[in-house]
């Protein structure tokens, strides 16, 4: 596969595994380059790198891998100067980063529920201000959140994410209106995805969070939401702004617990 030469770049945060990793991955066969973010795991960063050659793709050129917490807007904004010759090249940000905290209600801590919101929320956040702020030719910004962040299908065991990824879509539509007409800002609401984090389910979560209780009966792909996420990052969806596109095959709907 010939070097990219496209001039265009995505940004996504999360990108070395599950859903950041599959988007990653489409749009560079489509032709992009591609930034992708990570924080802790650097040998799994390592083998993304790895991975990503095998395919015939070219690391510098083709995809950048950079280290930085986007929790943290000073760390952001200083390790992702890394690629400071490429920023006028980035048109797209995929807010994918997400984490976990189980637990009861009445034994989260204070520094649990914060954890979760540094990436979860102001994540999204920083990385969306530093996009906006810095990328001359922005052009659009898709956050990835959860039916899980919807109140009737919300997880009593999982609550802090649930409330993080209830706020995506209020995040969504006032980044939509803040930074448009010029960045187009949607939101996914994915389902059950077939992902390596769906692998932590317990047996009694596969069950209710399963094919089962869905509308078309399967749990969904990653390509699923990749498609769909450069469908909306294309001229293809240039009238389509502060809007949330739910891909959970009818589970929220359906759902039964």
């Amino acid at each position: 596969m010939a070097k990219n030469k496209s001039k265009k770049l995505v940004l996504i945060t999360g990108g070395t595994s599950g859903i950041g990793l599959g988007i990653a991955i489409n749009y560079l066969k489509k032709g992009y380059g591609v930034v992708i973010n990570y924080f802790n795991d650097y040998k799994r960063s390592e083998d993304v790198k790895k991975h990503l050659v095998g395919l015939g793709f070219y690391f510098n050129s083709d995809f950048f891998i950079v280290k930085a917490d986007i929790g943290d807007e000073g760390n952001f904004n200083n390790k992702i100067r890394i690629i400071k010759n490429k920023y006028k090249d980035i048109e797209i940000l995929i807010n994918n980063a997400g984490i976990l905290r189980r637990g009861n209600f009445l034994n989260l801590t204070q520094k649990d529920w914060l954890s979760v919101f540094n990436v979860n929320v102001f994540g999204i956040i920083n990385v969306s201000k530093w996009f906006a702020k810095t990328c001359k030719n922005a052009k659009a910004i898709i956050n990835i959140g959860s039916i899980r962040g919807m109140p009737h299908v919300s997880r009593t065991e999982n609550m802090i994410y649930s409330v993080s990824k209830s706020t995506v879509p209020t995040i969504t539509a006032v980044l939509a209106k803040t930074l448009g007409p010029k960045i187009r800002v949607n939101a996914i609401i994915p389902g059950t995805i077939d992902t390596p984090q769906r692998q932590g389910l317990t047996r009694r979560e596969q069950k209710i969070y399963g094919a089962k209780n869905t509308i078309i009966k399967r749990i969904g792909n990653v390509s699923e939401i990749a498609d769909l996420c450069y469908y909306l990052t294309s001229n293809n969806a240039s009238y389509i702004t502060g809007a949330d596109f739910i891909l959970d095959g009818g589970y929220n709907i359906n759902y039964i617990k």
